[in-house]
């Protein structure tokens, strides 16, 4: 049986090719052209692909696992607070208990002065909320136009709740007991309800919008 060798070469040294009867060529690989270390690893197909980093916020940043600031997660659960204890404290006065329906609404009425102005503060001087907003899916089309709404009933809100809790200080006697005033104070104080509830609402969707959606 006659054989051919013929020789190539590769980068790891020669290649042999023996040519067996029949012209089926087979190819012999030199010891040589075997690593004997391990094999070098796989480079990545696109080099300029960097690890993702981890986005960071200015202010201070919220404990709700979302992209809003501490104030706004306050805020946020605040008015799942204030809600139903606003319902509670306006069922108390349907009952006769004025004067426990006048501490709860003197205690909400500070509260939410103090959260307001927290928010304000940190809004103006420490978190810039459009940064953390501009992630959003929506920040080009929805964010600003819920906010605006939002605005719509919170703005107005602040100045019922003010001018309630002010007249029905000056109105009522201490104990309170209704009087001559009763029927306007119930009328503004259904108002005051309905705009804390819509402002409340917004601000949820708002907070939604801006600070969760991805």
């Amino acid at each position: 049986m006659h054989r051919t060798l013929r020789r190539g070469h590769s980068n790891s040294g020669p290649i042999g090719m023996i040519v067996t009867p029949g012209n089926r060529p087979a190819i012999v690989i030199p010891r040589a052209a075997i690593a004997d270390g391990p094999c070098e690893p796989r480079r990545s197909l696109n080099p300029d692909r960097q690890p993702a980093m981890e986005t960071t916020f200015p202010g201070i940043n919220g404990f709700l696992g979302t992209r809003a600031s501490i104030m706004l997660d306050i805020v946020f659960l605040a008015m799942f607070a204030v809600v139903p204890v606003m319902a509670w404290s306006i069922n108390l006065a349907k009952r006769g208990q004025y004067q426990l329906h006048k501490t709860v609404q003197l205690l909400l009425g500070v509260v939410l002065l103090v959260a307001v102005l927290l928010f304000e503060l940190d809004m103006r001087f420490v978190t810039d909320w459009t940064v953390r907003a501009q992630p959003s899916p929506h920040y080009g089309s929805l964010v600003k136009p819920s906010l605006y709404v939002h605005l719509f009933f919170a703005i107005p809100t602040t100045f019922i709740w003010i001018y309630v809790i002010a007249m029905a200080l000056r109105k009522f006697a201490s104990p309170p007991r209704p009087n001559e005033y009763s029927a306007t104070h119930r009328r503004w104080g259904k108002i005051a309800a309905i705009e804390m509830f819509m402002t409340a609402v917004t601000g949820w969707i708002f907070y939604y919008l801006a600070f969760v959606a991805s």
